[in-house]
């Protein structure tokens, strides 16, 4: 059903080489199963998908010497302005607000060459990060 409904899909998360159904097969497993992800996104939000305790009011309790990299697609529903608002609490830590251009939500589908640009650039930091300790 949801191949005749969504035909677009199987192009949109094709990967080269892949199996253009794996998509669909995904979508049928993730609804068959019992919806374990759902509940807890129920039991953690509001109406509209709203935190019902926001990590944005705890970010300051964090150890400041916890580095944090956020990503956001540049067309996502969700505001990067979090991101920049966590970088303004947190001024003697590392903060890092990427915006992966022409990406909605699902940045890592949307625009999967810059994702794994940025992703490779954090994991670099990380270990540059490391070596110096």
């Amino acid at each position: 059903m949801i191949r005749r409904l969504r035909p677009d899909l199987g192009i949109r998360y094709n990967i080269i080489d892949s199996d253009p159904n794996a998509i669909y097969e995904y979508i049928y497993q993730i609804n068959a199963q019992k919806p374990t992800g759902e509940i807890a996104f129920k039991t953690m939000s509001l109406k509209y998908g709203w935190a019902k305790r926001p990590m944005l009011n705890r970010i300051t309790q964090m150890d400041p010497k916890v580095p944090i990299s956020f990503l956001f697609g540049s067309r996502s529903w969700v505001s990067s302005s979090s991101g920049y608002k966590v970088q303004e609490e947190r001024p003697q830590s590392y903060v890092d607000v990427n915006i992966i251009s022409n990406a909605g939500h699902h940045v890592y589908a949307d625009n999967q060459e810059e994702f794994n640009s940025v992703i490779r650039n954090i994991c670099k930091t990380v270990e540059i990060n490391q070596d110096l300790k």
